[in-house]
């Protein structure tokens, strides 16, 4: 099933940590991992709306998914820090965590 582009315009959680992490330039090395993927809207927020918790390139979420313009996504401070690129390979997109998911907190600390 195609995701629609729509999609691409509001928060992305991610939990734990995505696929192949890259942190830095696009020639820094980067490391593959396995993680689950959940897409959740602006309106999924608390409150509802694009605003994010670290920002670093955008004020709101957003974002097309190119290095230089990366799509914002949530996730937990101890699996990726704030900044941090991600390239996930099934959307062919970049990511950069600039928001907070507590649900993915909760996740990452009762990991094994």
């Amino acid at each position: 099933m195609a995701l629609s582009s729509s999609i691409f315009v509001t928060v992305l959680a991610l939990l734990l940590a995505v696929v192949c992490v890259s942190v830095g330039s696009v020639d820094a090395a980067a490391r593959n991992v396995t993680a689950s993927t959940t897409f959740y809207g602006a309106k999924d927020n608390c409150p509802p709306g694009g605003d994010i918790a670290y920002p670093k390139i955008h004020q709101s979420a957003g974002g097309t998914g190119t290095y230089a313009d990366p799509i914002t996504y949530a996730g937990a401070t101890g699996a990726t820090k704030a900044g941090t690129r991600i390239y996930v390979f099934f959307l062919k997109k970049y990511f950069i965590m600039e928001d907070y998911c507590q649900e993915c907190v909760s996740d990452w600390s009762s990991k094994s």
